[in-house]
């Protein structure tokens, strides 16, 4: 199939249709430059947003591709990208972000929306979580746990635990030096929190 696909281009640009251009090796046709829209291009480009979507949470050392973002917008972006990892964020979820964001940094309603919506923006942009880890590995011991302790409260929340988001906490804990035991305990302490308690009997 590839072979095939070769052999189509090599013909086009012997026939002047398809061209190589500048020393990039951009390839391009009578019309301008091919985009990464072009067919030549769309199983390439399938491949690669799967594999860095895998990657962002299982990937190796991580390196970086972005400014870094301070502290309060990083935290922000990673629990909204906590919450959709399963699939999509809940109402119940982003309510807790909500809380979680104006109970910790002290802020009003109006600071806490323009901060999620920052953050929503800088989540989609990102190929990885080292431009939020980055400033985050700086912080103290305690502020560094406060911040596992939001993402596993955003997990628990609704009363269900996906092993993506086990997965998210575990690698973001990793890279901001948060121990394993200390994120089992912090684990455990939110879903005790969430968990009702058996009932009494008469």
């Amino acid at each position: 199939m590839r072979s095939g696909r070769l052999r189509a281009v090599a013909a086009k640009r012997q026939a002047g249709k398809i061209r190589v251009t500048g020393a990039t090796g951009r390839l391009s046709g009578p019309h301008g430059l091919l985009g990464s829209s072009h067919p030549l291009f769309s199983r390439r480009k399938d491949r690669s947003s799967v594999f860095e979507a895998i990657s962002r949470l299982f990937g190796g050392p991580e390196k970086a591709t972005g400014a870094a973002a301070e502290p309060r917008l990083a935290v922000a972006a990673l629990l909204i990208h906590l919450a959709a990892v399963d699939g999509a964020a809940s109402a119940v979820e982003t309510a807790a972000i909500a809380r979680a964001l104006r109970d910790h940094y002290g802020l009003d309603d109006g600071e806490v929306k323009r901060l999620i919506a920052e953050a929503r923006r800088r989540d989609r942009e990102a190929v990885d979580f080292y431009q939020f880890t980055t400033q985050l590995a700086r912080l103290s011991d305690a502020e560094k746990a406060e911040i596992v302790r939001m993402m596993w409260q955003v997990v628990f929340v609704d009363d269900t635990n996906h092993e993506l988001e086990d997965n998210m906490v575990w690698r973001v804990a990793e890279l901001i030096g948060v121990s394993t035991r200390q994120r089992t305990l912090l684990r455990n302490e939110a879903r005790r929190a969430t968990t009702p308690p058996d009932p009494v009997g008469d």
